[in-house]
């Protein structure tokens, strides 16, 4: 029996005073595979995650001020950039292939005009091998994700659920309302999503927002954890 437990998390602006918290909190979850967005990579908090055991660490060569998406793992795997796909935001997606599937972590720009999305579905189109989307998507289905219609992107957001796509925490939570990140006024909204290739989602065994995280203001987006297994 094969288990792999995979945390996604949107830590803000690299963690900041926040960052050890956010480092125990990795180390209790002790995830198989780390999926960080808004990560600011220092060499101290490399050599941290690499004592945790996440010595195949993928990132891309960014300035330790700048934000970006990285996949750190206990499991060995093959990294791919996508630098490409949005000129204007060079590092917004970065993925790494395993041996069952390859996982993308994405961190999609908040209401300005980009081409990530365009690109996510040409990948899914033509996958060859099942793929795993999880981030900060900062958008979802309108009434369904939030309470009100702001998402923009929704329609491609939804077209990616037509292209053997299936969302995760839908697939064992059907339509129950969790929110991963809140307004100052107190408005919910599911900017953070796992999708997958509808032949994973049989594999997954459980799926949580871990919203105390959230609440004790380690970040202002709860992460994702959840588990595969075959």
């Amino acid at each position: 029996m094969n288990v792999i437990e995979i945390l996604s998390w949107n830590i803000l602006h690299g963690g900041g005073t926040r960052l050890q918290k956010i480092l125990e909190a990795i180390a209790v979850i002790d995830a198989d595979i780390i999926a960080l967005c808004e990560f600011r990579p220092t060499k101290a908090t490399l050599n941290h995650l690499a004592n945790l055991g996440y010595v195949n660490q993928y990132l891309a060569q960014t300035p330790s001020t700048k934000n970006t998406v990285v996949i750190f793992s206990k499991i060995p795997g093959q990294v791919n950039f996508h630098e490409t796909a949005d000129a204007n935001f060079p590092y917004s997606i970065i993925s790494t292939e395993f041996e069952a599937f390859e996982l993308y972590s994405i961190y999609l720009p908040h209401k300005k005009k980009h081409f990530l999305l365009d690109y996510l579905i040409d990948r899914c189109s033509n996958q060859t091998k099942p793929i795993i989307l999880t981030g900060d998507f900062n958008t979802g289905i309108n009434g369904v994700d939030q309470k009100g219609q702001s998402f923009m992107y929704e329609s491609s957001f939804k077209k990616l659920l037509t292209l053997e796509m299936g969302d995760a925490f839908r697939h064992l939570h059907l339509d129950k309302r969790v929110y991963s990140w809140y307004s100052p006024k107190g408005n919910g909204f599911r900017y953070d999503h796992t999708l997958m290739s509808t032949d994973l989602l049989p594999l997954v065994k459980s799926f949580e927002y871990i919203e105390l995280l959230r609440a004790n203001k380690l970040s202002d987006h709860a992460p994702m954890h959840f588990t595969l297994q075959w």
